[in-house]
């Protein structure tokens, strides 16, 4: 009788293990159902808030004005400038965000490449790079992101 005790008890003791097992490999597909889940809700996030921003563009004959002025060289007012820094502004907004989700992880490389080109994109002109600068050393932007878009510049115009 005390065999057949122990005996279901080892049975017993290797089903839970099995069954802790089974749990186990459950819980690692649902992380990573609930990983991408995440990777495709900030893909779509940053997407809409960049077709938002390109809507803009196309509807604000004002600000198309402003761009066409600063990338022809122009001299641009005051208001302008406004125009063109709220603009930018906002391109660095989406684009800090999407630096940080990357480096969580939370957003993939190719999506984070395109985001790299747009604000580097934003940023061709002396005018953008220093208006970008004065924002900097004014702590508008966080350090890890503006510390990775020095580099960027760096590398993309030969300066900061």
């Amino acid at each position: 009788m005390k065999e057949k005790l122990q005996e279901y008890a080892l049975l017993a003791e290797i089903i839970s293990g099995l069954a802790i097992v089974v749990t186990l490999v459950i819980l690692i597909f649902e992380v990573k159902g609930n990983t991408t889940a995440v990777q495709i809700s900030n893909r779509q996030s940053i997407s809409a808030r960049g077709q938002g921003m390109a809507t803009l563009l196309i509807e604000n004959q004002d600000l198309r004005v402003v761009l066409q002025k600063m990338n022809s060289g122009n001299e641009l007012s005051d208001l302008d400038e406004s125009l063109f820094g709220a603009w930018m502004n906002a391109h660095h907004r989406i684009a800090e965000e999407s630096y940080n989700l990357y480096e969580e992880g939370q957003i993939e490389e190719e999506d984070w490449n395109i985001r790299t080109k747009l604000i580097l994109n934003v940023l061709e002109t002396e005018f953008a790079r220093e208006r970008y600068r004065s924002r900097r050393d004014d702590g508008f932007f966080g350090l890890a992101y503006t510390n990775w878009l020095d580099q960027a510049l760096i590398k993309e115009y030969g300066e900061k």
